[in-house]
């Protein structure tokens, strides 16, 4: 996703290509991740070969899969992708350079706007895979809520 932002705010650039710049954004994510999601869940219910047990790869189904696992119904394909081209063309007016200037009251360049596509990257993760992994192991124990516990 920030690569598409990129690519479409530094090609349409101009004041008046701000709404280029945005379906430029929406679209090219949201054709991938549309393609991405229906050839997961086209193959979830694929028995694996034998071979394919074997080899766990990016390139096998497995590590296909478990790059972009398969979305539980069709609805939530759809929604996906809608969230994608709305997020895409949100994020590409956000950090089109005419709207940085109205921001910032001066051009700002691409070192500038890292941190923030860092973060527009790792925002995204959920639309095209699934939800971002917890590292954190929250314990059941309701019995010993009190100050001490290690409750919200």
């Amino acid at each position: 996703m920030p690569g598409t932002i990129i690519l479409a705010t530094s090609i349409f650039n101009g004041e008046d290509q701000r709404a280029a710049a945005m379906m430029v954004a929406a679209a090219l994510p949201g054709i991938l991740n549309a393609g991405l999601m229906l050839a997961s869940y086209g193959a979830r219910n694929d028995a694996p070969a034998e071979e394919e047990l074997d080899d766990i790869s990016c390139c096998s189904k497995a590590g296909f899969q478990f790059l972009f696992p398969p979305k539980q119904s069709s609805m939530e394909i759809v929604l996906c992708s809608m969230l994608t081209l709305a997020y895409g063309a949100m994020m590409a007016y956000a950090f089109h350079p005419y709207t940085m200037s109205l921001f910032y009251g001066s051009e700002q360049g691409l070192a500038s706007s890292l941190p923030l596509l860092v973060l527009v990257g790792l925002s995204s993760y959920s639309l095209f895979s699934h939800h971002c992994p917890e590292s954190a192991i929250y314990r059941d124990n309701d019995q010993e809520l009190g100050w001490g516990s290690n409750h919200y």
